[in-house]
């Protein structure tokens, strides 16, 4: 299976090299999602930094009960939503998965 980095570092020569081979539309559909999960990923690290963020600040002396029941409140509101966020990119990279299982093996042009 061809590398998922690979596919995005150098998505102009993948694209050229499997131009005769593959749909075009199935190049198309591997680089849409391959953007799809970098903006999601890059969204549930957020989202994972906030709620760390939060974490840490309830672990300060010198804040009230109430405000510490705040910071819980507001971090277990980001769960659901990170737990959301994972199960998406974790469908998400299996249909991209799907799509580089099937790619045909292109060999290096310094190959006879």
């Amino acid at each position: 299976m061809i590398s998922k980095r690979l596919f995005s570092n150098q998505h102009l020569d993948i694209t050229n090299r499997y131009k005769n081979r593959v749909p075009s539309q199935t190049i198309a559909d591997i680089q849409s999602l391959y953007q799809r999960i970098n903006l999601k990923q890059r969204r549930l690290d957020e989202l994972k930094s906030q709620k760390n963020t939060l974490s840490r600040q309830i672990a300060t002396a010198n804040i009230s009960k109430e405000q510490k029941q705040e910071i819980v409140k507001s971090a277990s509101l980001l769960s659901p939503e990170i737990d959301g966020l994972a199960n998406e990119l974790k469908k998400v990279n299996q249909n991209l998965d799907r799509l580089l299982i099937n790619l045909p093996n292109i060999p290096e042009p310094e190959t006879p």
